[in-house]
């Protein structure tokens, strides 16, 4: 009847370490804890006799109108929870109204969901890699898919601390060990509807998005330095990126008001507030959009981000400069 519902389903039918890898935080996981909090906090004040007759979840983003203020998330790993994942997420999504994000590190290209979702409205979140040539030849097919927004993330400069992913056998790249079997063996369903069926058709899942030279199986690291993560990005790249993409581009994992400030003043429209899976000392996310919201100018729109929200969860503060 609700997420939470679904969230059991998934936790039954995944392996254990694939499925707290999508659900769980980092490290002692108090940043998630609290921003469930801080969520269940919320509280709408619902106007009476309006004389409407019909409700209406409709709203206004990035220039767009979507049929609720809500998006599908990047998820790496999206396609190892179901076979075609991330198509099938993007056609759900099309069918809802609402934008599907495609991650840089899916099992699934962006020309492959694009196929299998014609008429789905594609945004794309993109990890900016070392070499800025191979970074800007992927825009290039993000572009050509007819993708509408890129969100640059911004808040990772290094991999996040998941313990317990440690503890139940689970890494990226996937490695085989004797806990990680186990649980395999345990879901016989993923493994038959899944795993086995990617084996059959298609060979073991790789990074799509990476270029053909350095492309791996999700079994094995890419050792190559030009497609690791730059984790020393500066506002002078951005810059770059805002020139090599025409469309809507958002910064995505802005928390800090001073960030939102210089955002403004270099002219990127659109910041994005993440949610806490990342960075377990990470302040509120709630708080920071709202206090983004009154430092910046009425222009530029700002998003809020929790996919890690287990039930839908949807505020709208609104302040101005």
């Amino acid at each position: 009847l609700n997420t939470e519902d679904y969230r059991r389903m998934a936790r039954r039918r995944l392996p254990r370490g694939l499925f707290e890898y999508i659900d769980r935080g980092t490290e002692d996981e108090c940043a998630i804890a609290a921003m469930r909090r801080s969520l269940d906090a919320i509280r709408l004040s619902p106007r009476v006799l309006t004389g409407h007759a019909e409700r209406d979840l409709r709203t206004g983003l990035f220039g767009e109108t979507l049929a609720m203020p809500v998006a599908v998330s990047p998820t790496a790993l999206a396609g190892m929870c179901a076979y075609d994942g991330e198509a099938k997420l993007a056609r759900a999504a099309a069918r809802a109204g609402i934008p599907f994000c495609v991650a840089t590190q899916s099992v699934t290209t962006v020309e492959e969901v694009r196929a299998g979702a014609p008429d789905a409205n594609l945004w794309f979140q993109l990890y900016v890699w070392k070499d800025r040539t191979m970074t800007a030849a992927l825009l290039d097919r993000v572009r050509a898919c007819g993708v509408s927004t890129l969100l640059v993330t911004v808040d990772t400069p290094m991999g996040p601390k998941r313990e317990y992913n440690n503890r139940n056998g689970f890494a990226v790249p996937f490695t085989y060990s004797l806990t990680a079997a186990l649980d395999v063996a345990a879901h016989p369903g993923w493994l038959f509807r899944v795993l086995l069926r990617y084996l059959r058709e298609t060979g073991m899942p790789t990074y799509g998005h990476y270029p053909q030279e350095f492309r791996s199986s999700i079994t094995r690291p890419s050792i190559a330095e030009a497609v690791k993560l730059e984790n020393l990005l500066d506002w002078d790249d951005l810059k770059e990126l805002r020139r090599l993409w025409p469309g809507r581009l958002v910064v995505k994992g802005v928390l800090d008001p001073r960030d939102a400030v210089t955002a403004a003043i270099r002219d990127v429209k659109h910041t994005g507030i993440t949610g806490s899976v990342e960075f377990d000392a990470k302040g509120d996310p709630k708080k920071a959009l709202y206090f983004v919201l009154q430092v910046a100018s009425d222009d530029p729109q700002k998003w809020g981000d929790n996919k890690e929200a287990k039930r839908l969860s949807i505020a709208a503060p609104a302040a101005k400069k």
